[in-house]
């Protein structure tokens, strides 16, 4: 995701991402977001706020697999990642 444009000081902008989260136990997390990760723009001291944890927590659900009892699921390589 990329923001066109400049921003004045204090100034916020909004945007949103639909994205898959790697695998996880179900729970509760917080999103870190970091703009300007690579830092390109030159923010003199400002460059500290450039990160901030979610405010409100995202919950992580996991459907339970039964012992016993069978599931039909489809397995593709982009479900996977490997370790080489």
């Amino acid at each position: 995701m990329v923001h066109n444009g400049g921003l004045s000081v204090a100034a916020t902008y909004s945007a949103s991402l639909d994205a898959q989260i790697p695998p996880a136990k179900a729970g509760q997390y917080r999103i870190i977001v970091r703009a300007d990760i690579f830092n390109e723009i030159n923010e003199g001291v400002n460059e500290r706020n450039n990160m901030r944890a979610s405010s409100d927590p995202v919950s992580v659900t996991v459907e339970e697999l039964q012992l016993g009892v069978t599931l039909d699921a489809t397995l593709s390589p982009e479900n996977f990642d490997y370790i080489v």
